[in-house]
Order: structure tokens, then sequence, then C-alpha cells
């Protein structure tokens, strides 16, 4: 676990630091960014949802820590109109953590030890390492490309 993450996952979020106006009018725009993301998810190239950086972007540790726990929250939500699958994860989280300066990238794998099958999975990663997620979760995949590519091309 490096630094950012382990600032992320240990940020203090108590009530009276969400219920912020500032704050509440992130979440809103947050979510509003997570949904249109995601109805955009078949209609576009995989290489077009994950667009290289803007330069100069300064970051912001609250409002990725905020952007992290309303991405769980939402896929946890029973009312949520999508299910939690590492592609939308990743998507959601890709796209807020930009907004607020944070540089992940998400690396895509496959586990070729099925019999005859294969299973596919994504993740994040900052600085070359997963990023945000469980120990071990994606120790059998193989990564088989990255977005966005390096040089700026998605």
């Amino acid at each position: 676990m490096n630094a950012v993450e382990s600032a992320i996952q240990k940020y203090p979020l108590p009530w009276s630091r969400l219920l912020t106006p500032r704050n509440m009018a992130r979440l809103t725009t947050d979510c509003a960014t997570a949904l249109r993301l995601l109805a955009s998810l078949r209609k576009r190239a995989i290489t077009d949802l994950f667009p290289p950086f803007a330069e100069g972007g300064k970051f912001d540790l609250e409002g990725a820590a905020l952007a992290a726990a309303l991405t769980e929250k939402l896929f946890r939500m029973r009312a949520f109109p999508y299910r939690r699958t590492c592609l939308r994860r990743c998507l959601v989280l890709y796209h807020l953590f930009a907004k607020y300066g944070l540089r992940v990238r998400v690396a895509f794998g496959v586990d070729p030890s099925g019999e005859g099958d294969w299973a596919g999975h994504c993740w994040l990663l900052h600085e070359g390492e997963p990023f945000l997620e469980p120990a071990g979760s994606n120790d059998a995949y193989h990564a088989v490309f990255e977005l966005p590519r390096e040089g700026g091309d998605a």
C-alpha cells in the first residue's frame, strides 16, 4: 500500500465534514458523473472511456477520499441501477480521481488457469502498483494492457 492509498483509506469523513455545502456539491456532481459514465459504457469504445489526463491538476486528498467512499456506497445501494463490476468501478474511480488530480491507470488482465475458460478482470494502478484493491484480489491475473496508454494516446 503506497502513501496515497493509505491516506485515502484513513481520511476521516465524519458527517460534519460530509454535510458542508462544498462537499454536498461535490457528492452531487460526482454521483451525476458516475451515472453519466455508466450510462454511456455500451456506446463507447473502451479506449474512449479512459482519456489521457489533463496536465496541471493539483491533488485534492479530501476530494479523492470522498470519491472513493461515494463509489463504494453507490455500488452497494440496492436502488442503484448498475451492478458493481470491476470495469464499472474502475471507470467511475478513474474519472473522479482525475477530477481531483490523482493519476491512476487501469490494468486489464486475464486468468488463463481455467479449463478452457478465461476470466477477465481490471484494476486500478497508481505508480505501477494495484491501488485500492483488496490484497491478493488480482494475483491470478496477468496484465495484458493498461489505459490510458503511455504517450497520451487513449
